[in-house]
């Protein structure tokens, strides 16, 4: 009785799911370091309770040329202004021990808090290193241009439909 009451205790479980995403962390924070440079993606969405979760990776190549995209951070954002985000992505970067200096990319959604030619997240980056160049995501590209390509086709928009309802059911 006392081994299963004490298994159905959810805090050794959260504590042991919160040391192993540490461990994972630190293993890639490990490996970006050892790169000279990094990119940033970063992209900001509700979750299920209904609060702004801003999702930070790490776009880096290794000594053997192979292309890495690790998460490194999600952070709940009170404020989805740019400022508020920048600051949020930084201290992400200043957690892990990332020089922002080695930074030289970046890929966003289209949202203006994100890519704002005055104000955004990437122009205030770009601001303190002008080389971290900040693109629209490809894969946001990518999506856009399927979505355009594939209004006339009937039988395209039925299969990503179908597809994008799978992905969320089994989510």
């Amino acid at each position: 009785y006392y081994s299963r009451k004490k298994a159905l205790n959810s805090e050794p479980i959260i504590e042991l799911i919160t040391l192993i995403g540490h461990h994972t962390l630190r293993a890639i924070i490990a490996d970006v370091r050892k790169a000279t440079h990094y990119a940033i993606m970063a992209d900001e969405t509700r979750d299920v309770s209904n609060k702004e979760q801003l999702a930070i990776c790490i776009r880096w190549v290794d000594t053997e040329d192979t292309v890495h995209e690790d998460l490194v951070g999600v952070v709940q954002a009170h404020k989805t202004d740019a400022e508020s985000l920048t600051i949020a992505i930084k201290d992400v970067l200043t957690r892990c021990s990332f020089p922002i200096e080695a930074c030289k990319g970046q890929a966003y959604d289209g949202a203006a808090a994100m890519m704002g030619h005055l104000n955004g997240v990437g122009v205030r980056i770009q601001q303190e290193v002008p080389a971290a160049f900040p693109i629209h995501c490809f894969a946001h590209c990518l999506q856009l241009c399927l979505k355009t390509a594939a209004s006339d086709a009937t039988c395209i928009r039925d299969i990503l439909n179908l597809t994008s309802e799978l992905n969320s059911f089994f989510k």
